[in-house]
């Protein structure tokens, strides 16, 4: 490797503040032999958000994009949570999806099931959001996943995940029958 590529990852907190965003750009445009690009948190807590919320912050996340251009950076949009890992913030959580589902039938509020069709469209809508600011790229954070949301672990049992289970392995097993098999010899 010849040269390492840096990437600075700005909080909402900062980046939604142009008072606060600006300086920091110029203090940046500083280290321009050593950072390429920055990236912008979308979202100010690791559930899942309500799409109202993401539209709420659009046009100053378009501006901040095009302040980044303008110091000669790269600039893209980091997802926090775009399945999400656990729950909180929950005035800001939709309550029209599904979320991952335990082994022992307990529900992660905060995230969702990626096999269900509803929260299939809510993210279609959340990408074609995010991509109507025309970042240069999107990156996706640690949220996809297949364990450790929140209090649950192994996920997802849901009972569409169930069905397309038993669809794929030719079985009629229940959510507690796969739990034993997951957690007993090979």
């Amino acid at each position: 490797m010849k040269k390492a590529d840096f990437c600075y990852r700005i909080s909402g907190k900062i980046w939604q503040d142009a008072t606060k965003f600006v300086p920091l750009l110029e203090l940046l445009a500083n280290q321009k032999n050593k950072v390429q690009d920055i990236a912008l948190f979308v979202g100010p807590s690791h559930s899942v958000q309500k799409l109202e919320c993401i539209e709420s912050i659009l046009p100053r996340l378009k501006c901040a994009l095009q302040e980044i251009r303008e110091y000669g950076f790269g600039c893209g949009i980091n997802i926090l949570t775009l399945m999400g890992h656990h729950y909180e913030n929950g005035e800001m959580v939709p309550e029209d999806v599904s979320p991952l589902t335990g082994t022992d039938g307990r529900v992660c509020r905060g995230t969702l099931c990626s096999a269900i069709d509803s929260n299939k469209e809510y993210l279609r809508k959340l990408l074609l959001m995010l991509v109507s600011t025309k970042p240069d790229y999107i990156w996706l954070d640690d949220d996809i996943r297949f364990a450790g949301h929140g209090d649950i672990m192994l996920v997802c049992f849901c009972e569409q995940c169930i069905k397309d289970f038993n669809q794929k392995f030719g079985t009629s097993l229940s959510r507690e029958e796969i739990s034993t098999l997951f957690n007993s010899g090979s």
